[in-house]
């Protein structure tokens, strides 16, 4: 069996290709695997396509009950070290390439989420960040 240890590797979902090939380059010069993530994928389980757990035979014909929306951009990262992580974040702004506001870490709490479900509660976290102005204080 395959411990925590996990290859590294960024799902992504980017529209731009300039974009996306300026990401896969990235990674590459970091050693780090990435996989783009078609509209489709969007409701597998995070943990299935960052290949720590098995393909269920339910995830492959799983029916998709309502309409494919296409999400934003987004960025998921697994099994990156944190230094390794930081090394990314880093590098991305020195490049200067295009902001992707919505990104994940892939965590035993969130790894048996759908993608669609990861990145709807990463916007609904965003927004109420918004609308805090990011000021948690309440107001008396």
């Amino acid at each position: 069996g395959k411990n925590m240890a996990y290859t590294p590797l960024v799902l992504y979902s980017i529209k731009d290709e300039k974009k996306a090939q300026q990401i896969t380059a990235l990674c590459k010069k970091l050693g780090v695997h990435t996989k783009k993530i078609q509209t489709k994928d969007a409701d597998e389980k995070v943990g299935v396509l960052a290949g720590i757990d098995p393909l269920t035979a339910m995830g492959a014909k799983k029916e998709v009950p309502f309409v494919m929306l296409d999400l934003p951009e987004y960025l998921i990262f697994s099994g990156l070290p944190e230094v390794l992580l930081d090394q990314f974040l880093k590098e991305y702004r020195q490049q200067k390439i295009e902001p992707t506001p919505l990104k994940a870490v892939v965590t035993l709490h969130n790894k048996d989420w759908t993608v669609r479900n990861l990145i709807m509660e990463l916007m609904k976290e965003r927004m109420s960040m918004m609308n805090l102005g990011g000021n948690k204080s309440e107001n008396k």
